[in-house]
């Protein structure tokens, strides 16, 4: 409060000023009148001077408030005109000071001259300020004080959005996900047939929150068929979002052992080349109704933020959770100019996440600290990927039964069911763990004078780099192309490498230990889920990955216990993902503040179309076109100013 703030001395001279600006104003036959010799005398009995009296408040008036707002000094002007809504407020404290003065016992009281008879040079009205009870109008300052904060951000929070009390009414009676009422709206960055982990995972979750009685929409974005030709495999093309809705629905329901039942909505998006990534166009909140906003579930929120326009996602919704999937630090690091991209995104990610969600979860500690954040690994793996294992493990053990008494006699490993040996799979770009993967090759190849036979899938715009390296480096590994993890042939594999340091949570390693393989990875945060597990390997050093290999090829993997398969289920996932989301507890004002603050610096910079186009948002994306079949991606591309060629940080 303002007592906590100021010595008494303090306090005092701030109620003198308080005084001689609320009662002078109103008692001055003129608001640019000066004071009189009576009000002069006394104030320079107070102040210690003749000084002329500053009718105005002064900005440290405000002190308290600018220093809710002290990470965010560029957006404090824009935040101090709020206060003008107080003025209705200010009056009626006014009134209510006036008539507390009036009533006090043995106080002055205030002249209210007539001008005419006024004996004062000029015509002019006597003040006489009564400063012998300041003690009494410093406690009644005080009293009010807290009060005046609190209606300064109500009243601030009804200007943003007349939802903004159905909302705190709505969470005040605790909006919870697993309450099957509410309306669960999921927002993803990406969709099949990109087989992307923004694609993938959404869409099982979306399956799973529906198989729990929840009425689930998902929203995926439409891209214009000149854009699916570039993100789009095996040269897919949908000429409307129908057929595109039909694709995905009948993926999912051939990798889920019940009927999903949700609905799928598309927002329009284009394909930034220069950043390899899907952008919104124009305010996505506009596809859900009104009526049905009640939770959002933002994938990759500061993604779907970059350059969002529109509507406050809070205000639409009545509670609205992100969940982090990628480290774009670590990707842009490796970019020209990655140090300054590196901290620029690091604050973007920061202030829309701030803005736009009220929790945060990240899948693992390998991401950037964010406001409101939790950590917890809310995915699963398809089922189809538990299948194998359960039937492998049972012809093991009847195998392991009919040649017991031979079993001894036999070189370790001879009964495997696994008829090759290490793979790795992964995107084909330096950030996702190529680089580091043909280090240890080489250094392995230098220390044991020999190679790793390694298979690798996996395509991508560093395709060929990556293979002129591994051929220059004299390494024995076979690139085999992309192909989905679910195909037949990756069952005969043993081991599993990946030595990503980019991830946040590998959906291709949890699959790998879901079929029972071995899974070597390095010590990282994103790798703390799956170290728990008895088939995960974990190295810090070069030699440390050489001996896992050798040890992962003469020994055979333990069998997955109940409680680890069910741990890497959807079921288990969509449970944590319950639990984690719960409301908290409500934050106080300097938070609601600083969320204000940062929603209002980012709308404002998100619709000067100059600076949309510098900072790479494309041309026109503000605006949603009207009808997404007509949409062309075409004409909203272009690249920004940091959108340069990316550079590889491949080590020779």
């Amino acid at each position: 409060s303002l007592r906590d703030q100021l010595s008494p001395e303090a306090a005092a001279m701030k109620i003198q000023k308080y005084v001689n600006y609320r009662i002078g104003k109103n008692l001055l036959a003129s608001q640019d009148a000066p004071l009189s010799a009576g009000a002069a005398s006394a104030d320079g009995q107070a102040g210690g001077g003749g000084k002329r009296a500053t009718l105005h408040f002064a900005r440290e008036d405000f002190e308290p408030f600018a220093k809710a707002s002290a990470t965010l000094r560029a957006s404090l002007t824009d935040f101090s005109n709020s206060f003008q809504e107080i003025a209705s407020k200010a009056t009626k404290i006014e009134a209510a000071m006036e008539k507390s003065l009036q009533s006090y016992v043995g106080s002055p009281r205030v002249s209210r001259g007539d001008n005419s008879s006024s004996g004062g040079a000029g015509g002019k009205s006597e003040l006489v300020i009564p400063w012998g009870i300041l003690p009494g109008v410093l406690r009644a300052w005080e009293k009010t004080v807290d009060e005046w904060a609190l209606q300064i951000s109500q009243k601030q929070m009804q200007l943003e959005a007349a939802e903004s009390e159905r909302k705190r009414a709505k969470l005040g009676g605790g909006i919870s996900l697993k309450d099957n009422d509410n309306f669960i709206n999921i927002f993803t960055t990406a969709s099949l047939p990109w087989m992307t982990g923004t694609a993938v995972n959404p869409l099982l979750r979306a399956a799973y929150l529906s198989r729990l009685d929840k009425k689930v929409t998902l929203v995926v974005p439409w891209l214009s068929p000149s854009d699916q030709g570039d993100v789009y495999p095996h040269n897919i093309v949908f000429d409307n979002p129908e057929q595109q809705e039909a694709y995905v629905m009948d993926w999912i329901k051939k990798r889920v052992p019940f009927e999903p039942n949700f609905k799928i909505k598309f927002y329009p998006a284009i394909y930034a080349k220069e950043k390899g990534s899907l952008l919104p166009v124009g305010d996505i909140t506009r596809c859900v109704p009104d009526g049905e906003a009640d939770i959002a579930i933002l994938e990759e929120p500061e993604h779907l933020n970059w350059f969002h326009p529109g509507r406050r996602w809070n205000n639409k919704f009545q509670y609205v959770v992100g969940i982090v999937h990628t480290n774009y630090l670590d990707y842009v690091s490796r970019e020209e100019g990655g140090n300054i991209k590196k901290n620029m995104v690091r604050s973007i990610n920061s202030l829309v996440c701030r803005a736009y969600c009220d929790k945060v979860i990240k899948l693992s500690g390998a991401v950037q600290h964010l406001p409101k954040s939790e950590i917890c690994n809310v995915h699963g793996v398809s089922p189809k990927f538990l299948e194998a294992p359960a039937k492998k493990a049972l012809a093991s053990q009847a195998a392991s039964l009919s040649q017991a008494a031979t079993a001894k006699k036999q070189p370790k490993g001879s009964g495997s069911g696994f008829s090759k040996g290490v793979y790795f799979m992964g995107k084909a770009l330096w950030a996702k763990g190529y680089s580091e993967l043909l280090d240890l090759l080489a250094v392995h190849k230098k220390s044991r004078g020999k190679n790793i036979s390694l298979d690798v899938f996996g395509s991508g715009p560093d395709f060929k780099e990556i293979v002129s390296r591994a051929e220059a480096s004299g390494l024995s590994m076979n690139f085999l192309g992309a192909k989905d993890h679910q195909d037949a042939s990756f069952r005969d594999y043993k081991v599993f490498v990946n030595p990503s340091l980019s991830d946040v949570v590998a959906t291709t390693t949890a699959e790998a230990l879901a079929m029972g393989k071995f899974v070597i990875v390095a010590e990282h945060p994103s790798n703390h889920f799956f170290a728990q597990f008895p088939n995960c390997m974990v190295y810090r050093t070069e030699e440390e990955f050489s001996k896992c290999v050798t040890k992962a090829l003469q020994r055979e993997p333990e069998p997955l216990s109940d409680e680890d398969r069910y741990r890497l289920t959807w079921e288990a996932a969509t449970e944590r993902l319950i639990n984690v989301a719960e409301p908290g507890r409500k934050r106080n004002l300097t938070a609601q503040a600083l969320d204000q603050l940062s929603w209002r610096t980012h709308h404002l910079l998100t619709n000067i179309e100059q600076f949309r186009k510098f900072a790479g948002a494309g041309v026109g994306t503000r605006h949603a076109p009207e009808d997404l079949r007509k949409m062309d991606g075409e004409q909203y591309s272009g690249a920004g100013f940091f959108d340069r060629a990316r550079t590889k940080k491949a080590r020779a």
